[in-house]
């Protein structure tokens, strides 16, 4: 999931099955409350990496996914570029 802010859509995945999840945020706020929900909530099988979605879509795959979720802010054009880059990546 790219662009995640409360993460609300994760783990509500991992309540409802999902094997692993993954939270790219850029706002380090966001980040620090995520791990603190994901301690809270003993979610193990949550990923969480502080950065920008852009990066973390160019940089080489180290996993594959069967879905991914985009959030991204408004009125920043990034949707076109996040499917692009999803798309390129395979």
């Amino acid at each position: 999931m790219l662009c995640f802010g409360a993460g609300s859509l994760g783990f509500e995945a991992l309540s409802r099955g999902a094997a692993k999840v993954k939270l790219v945020e850029l706002n380090k706020n966001a980040v620090k409350q995520l791990l603190a929900n994901k301690q809270l909530l003993n979610a193990n099988n949550l990923d969480i990496i502080n950065g920008n979605a852009l990066d973390f879509l160019q940089a080489p795959a180290t996993s594959t996914f069967d879905i991914v979720f985009i959030d991204p802010p408004f009125r920043q054009d990034l949707v076109s570029q996040t499917c692009e880059l999803l798309e390129q990546s395979g």
